[in-house]
């Protein structure tokens, strides 16, 4: 969790842009990256992975999200499918490397803006942050609903022990 409080704190602090989180594992891209950002007068932060992206995301929803595609973890589908999960409605800006194929059916996920082929030109970056930005948001944020700690677990990759007992009750929900 030390890692989430610097990150939560840049979040608060004024931005006259707005605040983006960067999903990259190459520590280059991402210094770069946030470097360009915030001389673009973002307030933004990088994390290196799908789950470390969701703790964050959950924790103080970015005006805007951009993702690698391939992470060490898992994929910017896992992140994508993390957020709606969530009910977390934000833009998202996917960088790949990745062939077409690889690529299939990112382009239709509601939450994506742009998908960019990297190497990304700065001012192709620029274009796809500004337009997504003034886009409005895929539906109206719904009300935040209550998760197990399985699900909790699967979500935003903590690991947590549950007793034998939790673990049936979890399995077995009592009907309502």
């Amino acid at each position: 969790m030390s890692l989430i409080k610097p990150l939560i704190r840049c979040f608060t602090s004024k931005a006259s842009n707005g605040v983006i989180l960067v999903v990259e594992d190459d520590p280059g891209i991402a210094a770069f990256t946030v470097r360009f950002l915030r001389h673009e007068g973002y307030s933004c932060s990088s994390v290196p992975s799908v789950a470390a992206a969701l703790r964050v995301i959950i924790a103080r929803e970015p005006d805007m999200v951009v993702s690698d595609f391939n992470l060490p973890d898992g994929t910017a589908m896992d992140v994508l499918a993390g957020l709606d999960r969530n009910r977390v409605d934000v833009p998202v800006v996917v960088q790949s490397a990745a062939t077409p194929d690889e690529l299939q059916g990112l382009h239709a996920a509601p939450m994506v803006h742009r998908v960019l082929r990297k190497p990304v030109p700065p001012s192709e970056l620029m274009a796809a942050i500004e337009d997504g930005m003034a886009s409005p948001r895929t539906a109206p944020k719904p009300a935040p609903r209550i998760v197990g700690r399985s699900e909790h677990r699967a979500l935003v990759g903590e690991p947590t022990s549950l007793s034998p007992g939790a673990q049936f009750m979890e399995k077995y929900p009592a009907h309502a």
